[in-house]
């Protein structure tokens, strides 16, 4: 597939053959060219401000600014893709569907994806980004769920609810292994488990466990008094 630094000297070329054709004539002004590659649409000053043409994604359309910057891009073939770029020439932002659904990406000045927003196969989710890595998800499919990464881009915090719509906490180490685990069981008591890393259970704190705890200080401080 062609990058945008290949569609980039394409265009430019076809620009130079452009203005080359408009040194040739004499006077007046054009509002419309065709050049061998497509179509382009030229301002009084000459400069290109719209392209249309076959390139190896289908059909594309690009519109230019004044300076000769382009702005805008939109390509479709099996699927279709609007492209936003800032007057440094870098993509901030894209638009996109195809077969696996809706993409909305934003980007910072150079070109990585900071957030993006997507429903791929029916389920719709929303990522934020570092410089390169991700950092936090959001899906609402199965169920809603927040995920928090390391630097290594590892789940460490967990947030969600279950299938009964109940809220769940996980707390994983860097090896994406659950150690701590909060949630309300069936009775809508409060329940922490902590995990080996083996996921093996090594303690768990409800209300029976309290109820025993409370009871063991309640002894102990009485032998103490004793």
């Amino acid at each position: 597939m062609e990058n945008i630094d290949e569609r980039l000297r394409r265009m430019e070329s076809d620009l130079a053959e452009l203005r080359a054709k408009l040194d040739q004539l004499a006077a007046g002004s054009f509002d419309l060219i065709t050049l061998s590659t497509g179509l382009s649409v030229v301002d009084a000053a000459g400069h290109i401000r719209a392209t249309l043409r076959l390139i190896e994604e289908g059909l594309g359309l690009a519109f230019w600014s004044s300076s000769g910057q382009m702005m805008l891009s939109i390509s479709c073939d099996d699927g279709a893709r609007i492209s936003l770029y800032d007057d440094e020439g870098c993509v901030r932002a894209i638009i996109k569907s195809d077969d696996s659904g809706p993409l909305i990406s934003l980007n910072d000045q150079k070109e990585n994806p900071r957030l993006t927003a997507s429903i791929l196969d029916g389920a719709p989710r929303l990522m934020l980004h570092d410089q390169e890595k991700l950092r936090l998800a959001l899906a609402a499919d199965p169920y809603p769920t927040l995920e928090m990464r390391d630097a290594n881009e590892v789940t460490r915090i967990y947030l969600g609810l279950n299938e009964d719509s109940a809220p769940t906490l996980g707390m994983l180490d860097d090896d994406g292994q659950s150690r701590v685990f909060v949630a309300l069981d069936e009775d809508q008591h409060p329940a922490v488990v902590f995990y080996d890393d083996r996921a093996n259970v090594m303690g768990m704190i409800n209300e029976a466990a309290l109820e025993v705890i409370g009871l063991h200080a309640s002894q102990h401080t009485g032998d103490g008094n004793g």
